[in-house]
Formats: structure tokens, sequence, C-alpha cells
């Protein structure tokens, strides 16, 4: 894990310039999630990644150089790199595609309800969890860090405001979802409060 942070905080250090914001399953585990990392997933708009990716390839392996690519789940410029052993994944103006149609939170106010927290003295931004909930929910396979996104937020507490904005990106059926997920967790939240 020690190697996975490292990574991390070298990264924030050198690309402070460059707004992005830490997501998939290294910010659930410092959200608070019961999961175990095993790469860095960074989400921008199209611009950061362009110059995340510019960073990263002078720097690091290139698995896959930065492009705007398609797949049946996600939509996004998109670029792998390798730092070491740790693959980092960058991507910008991301949309995922799933079961409930297509999920795109604009950049910006993804950055508006991220969390600071400083790593060995150095800021990173993580992705609501809230969102994290969301963006899973469509992601076929994702039942149990579905589950353990939705443990984390009963037991730190919820974002409502987040969890409402980050709402009115999708369908009726996701609050639908998301409501009833919640009150099988004992929290009551009013279905039209998200539309």
């Amino acid at each position: 894990m020690g190697d996975i942070i490292n990574v991390l905080v070298n990264i924030a250090r050198e690309t402070q310039g460059i707004k992005w914001i830490l997501v998939g399953s290294m910010a659930s585990y410092l959200n608070g999630v019961d999961v175990r990392p095993k790469d860095i997933d960074i989400l921008s708009d199209r611009d950061g990644a362009i110059a995340l990716g510019r960073y990263l390839s002078a720097k690091y392996e290139v698995v896959k150089p930065m492009t705007y690519s398609t797949s049946e789940v996600y939509e996004s410029y998109f670029g792998i790199y390798k730092i070491g052993a740790v693959k980092v994944e960058v991507m910008g103006n991301l949309v995922i595609k799933g079961r409930y149609g297509r999920f795109s939170v604009p950049f910006d106010e993804m950055l508006h309800f991220s969390r600071e927290i400083i790593l060995k003295g150095v800021v990173v931004r993580l992705v609501p969890l809230e969102w994290q909930l969301v963006a899973n929910l469509y992601i076929p396979g994702k039942e149990k860090r579905v589950d353990r996104i939705l443990d984390a937020l009963v037991r730190n507490g919820i974002d409502i405001e987040a969890l409402k904005y980050i709402l009115k990106y999708c369908s009726k059926g996701v609050a639908t979802v998301v409501n009833r997920l919640l009150k099988s967790r004992g929290v009551e939240v009013q279905l039209n409060y998200f539309m």
C-alpha cells in the first residue's frame, strides 16, 4: 500500500497546476470504503487529462497514450501510465454508459463537491463518495463495491446536497434505486427530493 500512496503523493506534488480529482478504488479507500486499491484513477476535464498525459508520458512508461476512447462502459479522453509497479489511469470528460443509460457530471461541478485531504503534506482532492455510489450503479458487476460504498456512507454520513446534485444527471430510475438502497440501510430520504 505504501508504494501506491507514494506514487499518488508524487503525482499530486508535481501536478499542482492541473485540476484533477482522484476517483476509483483509491478514492473509495481514502473515503473510508473497505477496499484494497490496486491502481490510481484520475479524473479531469479534456484539457486536464491532456496535460496530465503529457506530464506522465514525459517521465514514466506509457501503456496507452492519451486519446479519446470509447468502450461498452466508458467514453473519455483516456491514457494509461505505469510508475514502477503502479498503474495510473487518467480520464477526461468521462461518460459512463450502463444499465441506466449515460451518466456524466461536468468536471467543474464534481470539483465543487470534491473533498480535500492532506497526504504526506500534499493536497489530494477526492471524488464525492455519493458520485462513486451512482457511478458504480451504472457499471455491471460492481454490486459488492456499491454495498461497501453504502456502508461507508451510512457510517460516515451522506452529503444529501451532493447526492441530490449528482442525481440530476441520472434517469428517474437511478434516484429510485438509490432511495431503495438507502432505505434498506435505515436511511429514509424522500424520493421527490432528488428530482
